[in-house]
């Protein structure tokens, strides 16, 4: 298959199969940014024949490049993030319905959440950029001044808006 899915918390996390990346990859590296734009155009297409409402609201393209090895990075290429009402059943108008199917939301986190931060450099009132879920640890550990270890995941929120002021 040219991707598979990853674990997740919440969002959904896709992969492209790439060779000399995956131990049986088949997308050609050349052909990475068509893959990625392919896979979201397709998730686009997905209804919730329920409400008529999409199913996705976003898909989030982590890289430029199969090859880009940043740790900042998730492991996913594409994270899937889903629209707000939940679905039991979706419509794709190729691959037919998926469902209905239980909704039991037995663990994991929701996708949209809060944090409350304060530090030096942050000023009352100020907005932070969205993050995932991973983001919280770099965030911490950039709030203490430690460094952030490059098996995070994650990034650091606060350092991101640092970065857009400059």
């Amino acid at each position: 298959m040219k991707a598979f899915a990853l674990p997740s918390f919440s969002e959904g996390y896709i992969r492209s199969n790439e060779k000399g990346r995956e131990p049986e990859g088949l997308v050609d590296p050349a052909n990475y940014n068509d893959v990625c734009d392919e896979i979201t155009e397709e998730l686009m297409k997905i209804v919730n024949p329920r409400n008529g409402k999409k199913v996705v609201k976003r898909v989030i393209r982590s890289r430029t490049s199969g090859f880009d090895r940043d740790p900042r990075h998730p492991s996913a290429d594409l994270v899937v993030e889903w629209a707000e009402s939940p679905a039991d059943v979706s419509d794709h108008p190729d691959c037919g319905r998926i469902g209905p199917v239980p909704y039991r939301r037995t663990g994991s986190h929701r996708s949209k959440g809060f944090i409350n931060v304060q530090g030096p450099g942050i000023e009352a009132g100020t907005t932070l950029p969205e993050g995932l879920s991973l983001d919280v640890g770099p965030t911490i550990l950039d709030l203490m001044g430690a460094p952030i270890p490059e098996a995070c995941e994650g990034r650091s929120v606060i350092k991101q808006t640092a970065d857009s002021a400059q």
